[in-house]
């Protein structure tokens, strides 16, 4: 019984986390500990139920990998995680909230990552495989020091801005040119409301502004399904071009919810 109530002071109490953002706590609701923060994760849910609920990316998924599934699916994960961390601070919030976010960035290299980018070595089944190894040691890693986890996902997670880049500055394609340009944008501003919420929390609270972490999930959350389709359709169009991938939006032709469909055969 003692022991079992370590555990629970330890890992699911309230405020168990040594993680604590700008926003003050509990000034909104007596049960939720940073509503903004938590209320901002909404997109993780939006994005994905929609995308589920419609079947959008369901040729891409028939033609060319189920990836875009387990991605979304992994998507809401990130969301319901985080929001969970936001509404209780608990130690195991934290720990639902940072895996999960670490799992989904390894699932987008294996599934999405296209060839080019690949050593020869790590094509198909061994990418999966490598995924796979790297999450699990960088979750085990996470019990030694996990008031650093955050910032090494920003380390695992610049390759996607690099790749990004290299896709601005070197490919030009222009099918995906304007969607690169955004989601980068949003991941570097989302990025700098990160910092300044982190560094700069006092004067946010002079101007009575609750922090910047809420900007963050919104902005972070468009461009990583942003990254999901740009990826998916390099992929497609590089890996798998039997699949005669295009890019497309709901609910207009140029604009709105962009995805991936494929109106090719299978191999």
């Amino acid at each position: 019984m003692i022991i079992r109530k370590e555990i629970v002071s330890q890992w699911l109490a309230s405020g168990s986390s040594p993680v604590d953002w700008c926003e003050e706590n509990y000034q909104v609701s007596g049960s939720i500990a940073e509503f903004t923060n938590t209320l901002s994760n909404i997109m993780f849910f939006l994005i994905p139920t929609f995308c589920l609920g419609t079947g959008v990316w369901k040729s891409y998924a028939r033609y060319v990998s189920v990836g875009a599934y387990i991605q979304l699916i992994f998507f809401m994960i990130v969301g319901i995680s985080s929001a969970y961390f936001h509404a209780t601070l608990s130690l195991f919030g934290q720990m639902l909230d940072e895996v999960a976010i670490l799992w989904l960035l390894c699932v987008s290299y294996s599934f999405l990552t296209p060839n080019k980018y690949r050593p020869k070595q790590l094509e198909g089944v061994w990418a999966h495989v490598l995924a796979l190894v790297v999450a699990s040691c960088l979750t085990i890693a996470w019990f030694v020091a996990p008031q650093l986890n955050a910032y090494a996902l920003f380390v695992v997670a610049i390759p996607i801005i690099l790749m990004k880049v290299n896709e601005i500055t070197v490919y030009k394609n222009p099918a995906t040119l304007r969607m690169a340009k955004v989601a980068l944008s949003l991941t570097l501003i989302g990025i700098a409301a990160w910092i300044a919420d982190k560094f700069m929390c006092g004067f946010w609270k002079s101007l009575r502004i609750p922090g910047l972490h809420n900007i963050w999930h919104i902005l972070i959350a468009i461009s990583s399904y942003l990254d999901i389709t740009l990826f998916g359709y390099l992929r497609s169009l590089v890996d798998t071009p039997h699949s005669k991938p295009s890019i497309r939006y709901w609910p207009g032709k140029t604009f709105g919810l962009p995805y991936v469909h494929c109106r090719g055969t299978s191999r």
